[in-house]
C-alpha cells in the first residue's frame, strides 16, 4: 500500500494499492489535484490500470494482468485485450453469415471516473443496433484495454501490439463464423470512430464511422483529460495517412460528420483517398462533438446495412 501524500512505488509488483484517504478514486482525484494527476499518469506511463477503489484506496494492476480479475464468462482474450460476440437477433438461412464490429467510445458522464475496467473501456454503445440490422448479423465488441480510458485501439505506452491483437480478434470472428471480408463492417463513434476507420484500412474492410477524433488537443489542454498527452500525437492525420500508403484498402469507408462542428472535421476531410465516402450532414442539433452521433442514427444504420446488403456505395 502507497500513502497518495508519500508515493513510492515498486513498479516490478502486479498490483500497487493507493491510499488516497478519500472515497473519491484517484481518477476522480486527479482531475481536481495536481499531485494526484502526476501520480495516476505515472501508474498509467508504468502499464497500470485503476480497477477497483473501496476502503479509501485505489486499486491498480498491471494491464497484462487484467484477465486475472475478470469474473465476466462472456469475455474472450486475444493477446492483450478482450472481445465478445452475440448471435444475430433475425437469422436467415438463405443468406451468409455477416459482422458488424463496434469499438467503444469515451464513456458516459456517469462512468467517466469509474474505478470499472469495463465501465470505462467496454462501453455498449447502440445497445438497440442488432434488432435494426438485416438478418445474420454477428456484433462483435472489442474492449479499449489501455491507459485510462483507452488509447483509441491504437498502439500507445507500452501497447506496442494492441493493433496486431484488434486484427487478430477480427480474423479469429470471421474464420469461427465462416464470415467473408465483404460482408465485415466496422462501427464506431467518437474515439470508436478512430479505431473503426484505422482498423478499417489495416484490414481492409468497410467502415461507417462518425466524427472520429483526429484531434486531440482539446482534451490535452483540458488538464489531460483523455490522459494520452505525449503518448499519441495531438493530430492523428498522418498516422491515417502513412496507413493508407502502407496498406491496400478498396473497401468504401463511410464518415459522418458535420463541417458546423469543425474540429475533427477539418482533418479528416483532407484525405484524399477512393475509399473513402465522407457525408457532410447538416443539422442544426449537432452543435458540437458528443450531439452528432446521437442526431444521425438513422444514418448509421442505413450506410451499415447497405454494406451488409452488398450495395456499392
Amino acid at each position: 500500500m502507497v500513502d497518495l501524500k508519500k508515493a513510492d512505488f515498486d513498479w516490478t509488483a502486479d498490483k500497487i494499492v493507493v491510499q488516497t484517504g478519500t472515497d473519491e478514486n484517484l481518477l476522480k482525484l486527479s482531475r481536481k489535484d495536481k499531485e494526484a494527476y502526476r501520480i495516476y499518469v505515472s501508474l498509467l506511463d508504468h502499464d497500470f490500470i485503476l480497477y477497483m477503489h473501496k476502503r479509501k484506496q485505489s486499486f491498480f494492476i498491471k494491464r497484462t494482468k487484467v484477465a486475472t480479475i475478470w469474473q465476466r464468462k462472456d469475455l474472450h482474450q486475444e493477446g492483450d485485450t478482450f472481445y465478445a460476440v452475440s448471435d444475430p437477433v433475425k437469422v436467415n438461412k438463405s443468406a451468409q453469415n455477416r459482422l458488424v464490429v463496434i469499438f467503444s467510445s469515451m464513456p458516459p458522464a456517469e462512468d467517466y471516473y469509474s474505478d470499472n475496467v469495463a465501465s470505462r473501456m467496454f462501453v455498449k454503445n447502440y445497445p438497440s443496433m442488432p434488432k435494426h440490422l438485416i438478418k445474420n448479423v454477428h456484433i462483435l465488441r472489442i474492449m479499449d484495454l489501455n491507459r485510462s480510458s483507452g488509447s483509441y485501439y491504437l498502439n500507445a505506452g507500452s501497447y506496442s501490439t494492441f493493433e496486431e491483437d484488434v486484427q487478430n480478434i477480427i480474423t479469429k470472428t470471421c474464420e469461427n463464423y465462416q464470415i467473408s471480408k465483404e460482408d465485415v463492417v466496422l462501427y464506431g463513434a467518437s474515439k470508436g470512430g478512430t479505431g473503426a476507420l484505422y482498423h478499417s484500412i489495416l484490414g481492409n474492410y468497410h467502415a461507417v464511422v462518425v466524427d472520429p477524433i483526429f484531434s486531440i488537443t482539446q482534451y490535452n489542454n483540458n488538464n489531460d483529460i483523455h490522459y494520452l498527452k505525449n503518448v499519441l500525437p495531438e493530430k492523428l492525420l498522418s498516422k491515417f495517412q502513412q496507413a493508407l500508403l502502407d496498406n491496400s484498402t478498396d473497401r468504401k469507408k463511410v464518415i459522418l460528420g458535420t463541417s458546423g462542428v469543425p474540429e475533427n472535421y477539418s482533418e479528416y476531410s483532407q484525405i484524399e483517398d477512393p475509399s473513402f465516402k465522407i457525408v457532410n450532414m447538416k443539422d442544426n442539433a449537432m452543435v458540437d462533438h458528443v450531439r452528432i452521433s446521437p442526431n444521425c442514427n438513422a444514418e448509421q444504420i442505413t450506410f451499415i446495412n447497405a454494406f451488409l446488403m452488398g450495395i456499392k456505395l
